[in-house]
This record gives C-alpha cells, sequence and structure tokens, in this order.
C-alpha cells in the first residue's frame, strides 16, 4: 500500500509541478472558454434570409387591381365597329385602300437602306455646318 501511496503522491507531485510551470509565463491560467457574442454571424443570415424570404412573399401577394374599361369608352368602340362592319362594301373598299397605302408606306421603309451612300470625300460643304447670314 506505500508503493500505492509513495505513486499517488509522486503523480500529485508532478502534477503540481506541470501546473507551476505552465503558469510561471502567465498571471492567471486559463480555464474557461472566452463569452460568446450573443449575435454572432449564422443569427445575422438567418434573420437576413427571413427578411428576404418574408419580402418575396409580400411581393407575391399584393396582387394588382382587377383593371375595368371605361363603359363610355367601350360603347363609343363598339358603336364604331357596328358602323364600320354594317358600312357594306364601302367600308370593305375603304379598309383595302388602307391597306394599300400602308403597304406603299412599309415598301419606302424596306427600300431606304438600300439607297447609296455618299462618300465624305465626295461633298462639296460640310452638311452639319449652319450657312452664314
Amino acid at each position: 500500500m506505500s508503493e500505492t501511496q509513495d505513486n499517488v503522491q509522486e503523480q500529485q507531485q508532478q502534477d503540481e509541478n506541470l501546473a507551476a510551470a505552465l503558469a510561471a509565463g502567465e498571471s492567471e491560467f486559463i480555464t474557461s472558454e472566452p463569452a460568446k457574442p450573443a449575435v454572432n454571424q449564422n443569427l445575422i443570415y438567418i434573420m437576413v434570409l427571413v427578411l428576404i424570404c418574408g419580402g418575396v412573399y409580400m411581393v407575391y401577394k399584393r396582387q394588382p387591381a382587377a383593371a375595368s374599361a371605361s363603359s363610355v369608352d367601350t360603347q363609343q368602340a363598339q358603336a364604331t365597329i357596328n358602323n364600320f362592319l354594317t358600312s357594306g362594301p364601302n367600308g370593305i373598299k375603304m379598309m383595302e385602300e388602307m391597306l394599300h397605302n400602308t403597304e406603299k408606306i412599309v415598301q419606302q421603309f424596306l427600300e431606304y437602306p438600300s439607297v447609296p451612300q455618299i462618300p465624305l470625300s465626295a461633298l462639296h460643304t460640310n452638311p452639319f455646318r449652319y450657312a452664314k447670314a
């Protein structure tokens, strides 16, 4: 039993020496964890995610008001359509003429890029300069 006590005492002595050696350079020995901040980065990320989800939900749920046309405008448009349809062949003739005129204008727009460009060296005057009075 004395050997066991000697071993225990020797172990305690070594522990004390080790603790003294470790504590010699420092005024106190750190034994507890440092205090964690109340708000950490993960909590901030979660809060931002919840706010973004809430904003998306609010935008999704907010529906635009139903659009309704004015009854006066609708009646006038319907009257114009009925007048055109009931005018008989005269209305169809006017429509064909309008389409033909529109086709002429469209052709002008289509032919415009094919107009040859005049080289700058062939110009006698600067077209962007105002004429002197």
